[in-house]
């Protein structure tokens, strides 16, 4: 045959036609089922809402990691620096944990109804609060069943191993149990008219220790750097948006006051350390106009001499030098005495005494105060362990011994200074030794009060630049957007239910092509002809308890299946020619598909043509042929061989006069063997001579390879397949077996075909017609 162009073929259509025809209730019944499972699954799943709040840093903060993009000298490029430690912070376990407290009241016990299908979890408008005094832990995160009795009782139930108890209580005092110590009181939600629904109501309260709510609110805490921006994004999923919502506020504000803490605290240490140092020197001045006072009184002193004004303004100026050397020689002390001790890393006394020319001095110092405010704030994320905390100590280390170092220098000098000021005012001391010893007292008492004069002068303006840094100090986060609910973020039903649905399609195909690949039976002849190529002559139809029926082309001479044995008669005249179709083997793949039926009602239409015939029961494993024509069964095939019988002895006559049969006889022990010997092929020779057609009934071909041995015997072998049986994988089976056997003149009988699916219609009012005319099996046989 040419090879067709076409590029879907009828029987493709056929074969989707009947795909669709036989499988389409099978997605109609999935995928409902699936999408309600789906539907029902998603209802039962807790709805899980986002919230978000959004806060931004200042790059200016001296303690903060920038977080901008940086020029990179002019290269054309940019790098971005992330806030990776400010996002640890936030989502730290201390600073969590300091918002929980603060909502302790409000987030130690959750409220849940139960409904039918699920639970759902409430934040407000509860009819009533509880108030948790105390807790044993084996209760936390177990939920209590929690009833409203009436307008003023409740009654609280639990399981304490195994057994249930429970406890009656009153609204607004306290109820204390083994596990607990808790009072329930009514908010104003609570409505006296409604106490009968409240009745009806399910409650449930959960007990919640604070490090399971901490952890919980970790894992659910998403904390994002905008890209290019120093704005964190800070979300939240909950339950409860109102919940979340207020949870983020207050995380935003003590996220935001503890930026504020390191330097509070530095400027309020360093104003106590201001007003020591003041208290001191307001001490000294207050003893000295106290001497002065008494010195004048005493010696009846009103005005000073300026007789010698010259020399008191330079000894002056020497003593206040030497003065300014002994504060920061003091100073240094200070310093180095800090250094070396150590004593308290929170607070670096400021660089008040410090000479501020000293460029070095200045540097070294602001350096070593960065460090430690540094160091301090790296410890709040990072433990003492840390490589960077290690690097900043080492930096610290490093700081102070260079300043020890210039400190030493720093004290050599300004001695060696002090010294030569020394001199220069013991020479003019020698000088003023002429001046009246009164006057050159009360000039030493006067210098010694503008000196403390200047130094008190010098405390105050500092102490006031402190206080107005101290005004300046601004937080270094600024919540840009308040918290706002998202919406629900979970679980997205119609994902679910398209899952579930694309699940049903995925089953219902599965199930579609297992049911085409293992269960789909042979249903007609264009079906079969689909699956092979060998020729197809006939198709018989379903007839109602076959096994019970004998002849059934004579009982019923008219029906369908009579007009099916005379077109399968028909077309074996055409499939060989009819001089040469002498003898007619049928055999099946496996028991119970329709073979001695086949067998003796294709026997019985040649012999009513006038055709003298004669059927060989040649299933010695399991003969048919006797019952299926009432004949007793005495002797037959098996006596023969075995030389027990004649042939003359063991042909049996029928109803049918032109009918005879051959049984298959007494069972054997090896009746396989009985099918190889030479007195069976004698057999087959007298019958071939002596009947027009022979039909032989042989054991299934899929079971047993007697019929292999036995189709050299005939000119016609005819496989009968039933619908309710056959398969592919079956047709695919025998065409294998034929094809490996070289065995011509092969052809295929379609049995149990549904009358609706037959390729031809019989009516009793108008007689019958074919709907592909005689030999129309014929036409798919291929050489």
């Amino acid at each position: 045959m040419e090879k067709s162009n076409i590029l879907i073929e009828p029987k493709d259509l056929r074969s989707l036609k009947r795909i669709v025809f036989k499988n389409w209730w099978i997605p109609l019944i999935i995928v409902p089922f699936m999408y309600i499972v789906g539907y029902i699954y998603a209802y039962k799943l807790p709805i899980v809402f986002g919230a978000k709040t959004q806060i931004i840093l200042k790059s200016n903060a001296n303690f903060l990691q920038p977080s901008v993009i940086q020029d990179d000298g002019g290269s054309g490029y940019q790098t971005y620096i992330d806030n990776s430690n400010e996002i640890r912070i936030i989502q730290s376990y201390d600073l969590i944990k300091k918002t929980v407290e603060k909502l302790r009241s409000k987030l130690e016990v959750s409220y849940s109804i139960v409904g039918r299908l699920r639970t759902q979890e409430f934040f407000e408008k509860m009819p009533f609060q509880v108030i948790v005094n105390a807790a044993n832990p084996q209760l936390f995160e177990r939920p209590l069943s929690f009833k409203i009795l009436n307008e003023n009782e409740y009654l609280v139930s639990y399981e304490d191993e195994g057994i249930d108890i429970e406890k009656k209580g009153v609204f607004g005092k306290e109820m204390v149990d083994i596990y607990f110590s808790l009072v329930v009181n009514k908010t104003n939600s609570f409505n006296p008219v409604s106490v009968n629904d409240y009745s009806k109501v399910n409650y449930l309260i959960t007990i919640h220790e604070l490090a399971n709510l901490v952890s919980w609110l970790q894992s659910n805490l998403t904390v994002e750097n905008l890209e290019y921006t120093n704005i964190l994004d800070v979300s939240l999923q909950d339950a409860i948006p109102e919940r979340a919502k207020m949870f983020l506020d207050t995380l935003a504000n003590e996220y935001i006051n503890n930026t504020l803490k390191t330097k509070l605290e530095v400027n309020r240490n360093t104003i106590t350390y201001i007003d020591k140092q003041m208290n001191e020197v307001s001490q000294i001045l207050n003893s000295i106009e106290d001497s002065i006072q008494y010195f004048k009184q005493n010696k009846s002193i009103l005005d000073l001499d300026n007789q010698k004004q010259d020399y008191f303004s330079k000894l002056s100026a020497f003593d206040n030098t030497q003065s300014q050397m002994e504060l920061q020689l003091q100073a240094l002390s200070d310093l180095e005495k800090y250094i070396i001790e150590d004593k308290d890393p929170q607070f670096l006394p400021p660089s008040v005494f410090v000479n501020s020319a000293d460029n070095f001095l200045t540097r070294s110092v602001s350096e070593l105060y960065g460090l430690q405010i540094n160091l301090n704030k790296t410890l709040q994320i990072a433990t003492p362990n840390n490589a960077v905390i290690k690097d900043i100590k080492d930096n610290i280390n490093k700081t102070k011994k260079d300043l020890l170092v210039y400190i030493s220098n720093s004290r050599s000098a300004f001695l060696k200074t002090k010294l030569n000021v020394s001199a220069q005012m013991n020479e003019y001391i020698g000088k003023a030794k002429r001046i009246p010893e009164l006057q050159r007292d009360l000039l030493n008492i006067e210098r010694n009060l503008s000196v403390n004069q200047e130094m008190y002068v010098f405390l105050l303006q500092k102490r006031a630049s402190t206080v107005i840094a101290k005004a300046t100090i601004v937080p270094q986060a600024q919540i840009v957007e308040l918290a706002r609910d998202l919406g629900q973020v979970s679980p997205d039903t119609k994902k679910i239910i398209s899952g579930f649905l694309s699940f049903g399609l995925v089953v219902s195909v599965i199930i579609i092509v297992i049911r085409i690949l293992v269960f789909t039976k042979i249903e007609n002849l264009d079906h079969l002809k689909d699956i092979t190529t060998n020729p197809i002559l006939g198709e018989l139809p379903r007839v109602k308890k076959m096994e019970h029926v004998g002849i059934i082309v004579s009982e019923q001479a008219k029906s369908y299946i009579a007009e099916s044995f005379r077109v399968l008669r028909t077309n074996l005249q055409f499939f060989k020619s009819y001089s040469n179709c002498k003898t007619i083997l049928v055999t099946s793949n496996s028991p119970g598909e329709g073979k001695t039926f086949s067998s003796v009602n294709l026997a019985a239409v040649y012999a009513n043509a006038g055709k003298k015939v004669i059927v060989l029961d040649l299933d010695l494993h399991k003969p048919r042929v006797a019952k299926a024509l009432s004949i007793i069964e005495d002797k037959g095939i098996s006596n023969f061989i075995v030389g027990k019988a004649s042939i003359e002895a063991i042909i049996k006559s029928t109803n049918l006069g032109n009918l005879s049969v051959i049984t298959a006889g007494q069972k054997s022990p090896n009746p396989s063997d009985l099918i190889l010997s030479k007195e069976l092929e004698k057999l087959l020779a007298f019958v071939k001579q002596n009947y027009d057609v022979v039909i032989i009934d042989t054991p299934p071909i899929g079971l047993l390879s007697d019929a292999i041995y036995l189709f050299s015997f005939a000119d016609v072998k005819l496989c009968v397949v039933n619908s309710k049986i056959s398969n592919k994988s079956v047709i695919n089976k025998i065409d294998t077996v034929i094809s490996e056997n070289r065995i011509d003149s092969f052809a295929y009988v379609i049995n149990n075909v549904d009358k609706k699916k037959l390729k031809y219609y019989y009516n009793n009012k108008y007689g019958y017609g074919y709907g592909y005319g005689y030999g129309y099996g014929y036409g798919s046989y291929k050489n």
